[in-house]
């Protein structure tokens, strides 16, 4: 065997040292990683039960689902009573007869009274929708 060659061996010297500190850099950040990856799948076992990504977005998409159906619930409450005080005595046959007007005879009145016919009872069954589901008496 070839004795190797000590000039050789020592101008090596900076390209092992640059070597070993780029593994020591790697292994630095494969660690970071590591401590990363545990605190997010402990942290999503205690909040969803399950750590997956699958499971984790269907969570989320839970959680965002309740929060647009309370908006709605609460839309429901606040609007019933802006919509029967809009309403007044708009009935179902003058909703019908508004309905029936040529739009050259049709007016602001006419609209107004549409939409608040239409908003009254969207507001009516919005607000059954959401007692019916929070479980009280429609």
């Amino acid at each position: 065997m070839k004795k190797p060659d000590p000039q050789k061996l020592l101008s090596l010297e900076p390209s092992i040292r640059n070597y070993i500190a780029n593994l020591e850099n790697n292994l630095s950040l494969h660690d970071s990683h590591r401590a990363a990856v545990i605190q997010w799948e402990t942290t999503m076992m205690r909040l969803v039960g399950e750590d997956g990504i699958a499971d984790v977005e269907k969570a989320i998409n839970k959680l965002k689902a309740q929060a647009q159906q309370a908006t709605l619930d609460q839309f429901a409450i606040a609007a019933f009573p802006v919509a029967a005080g809009m309403a007044k005595e708009t009935t179902m046959q003058e909703a019908a007869a508004l309905l029936s007007t040529s739009i050259e005879d049709f007016n602001d009145g006419h609209a107004y009274s549409l939409l608040a016919f239409y908003s009254y009872n969207i507001a009516q069954a919005m607000q059954a929708e959401s007692q019916k589901r929070q479980g009280g008496v429609v």
